[in-house]
């Protein structure tokens, strides 16, 4: 599989092996007007890239949503990596999920395989500084429903329902 992987970094195929989760809402990126979450220290013991214990979606990452959002929020990010945290790699490019695209597959990953949501039940007030990006994001969570069965988007819609609340202020 590394082999699969590193022909994928190394030509420009971003929605097939992407950093993810909590680690990519643990880099900071200036350009999404959010910043990195608080588990800074999660990044600590990794030296080196491509490394096990970072989460990785896309066709051959632990996770897939490739179906959902295709390569909605994925961006280059080697050099903001390797900035932040000292990490050592051969490869040509990392791609790593925005804090959007990271918040949704959290929250499919979480209903599907927990049936219940971590981390980013607080969203739109944690993670998004901006309230028109946390309107794309919103929007772009409602490709998931088709995905879920009926207490999943029970689950599903008591999230969306509280990123809404906090928007108008309540």
């Amino acid at each position: 599989m590394l082999k699969n992987i590193t022909e994928l970094l190394n030509n420009n195929i971003p929605n097939k092996f992407y950093i993810s989760g909590i680690y990519a809402l643990n880099i900071t990126n200036n350009d999404e007007d959010s910043f990195g979450d608080w588990h800074r220290n999660i990044w600590y013991n990794i030296n080196e890239y491509p490394n096990s214990n970072i989460t990785h979606f896309g066709d051959l990452g632990e996770f897939n949503t490739n179906d959902i959002w295709d390569s909605y929020g994925i961006y280059e990010g080697k050099g903001l990596l390797l900035k932040e945290n000292n990490i050592i790699t051969n490869y040509k490019n990392i791609y790593i999920a925005n804090h959007r695209r990271a918040v949704l597959d959290l929250l499919y990953y979480y209903i599907k395989k927990y049936k219940v949501i971590w981390e980013v039940g607080e969203a739109a007030e944690e993670y998004i500084l901006d309230n028109k990006k946390i309107i794309e994001m919103l929007d772009k969570s409602k490709y998931v429903v088709k995905y879920l069965n009926n207490d999943e988007l029970f689950i599903y819609n008591k999230w969306y329902l509280k990123q809404e609340k906090y928007l108008m202020g309540e």
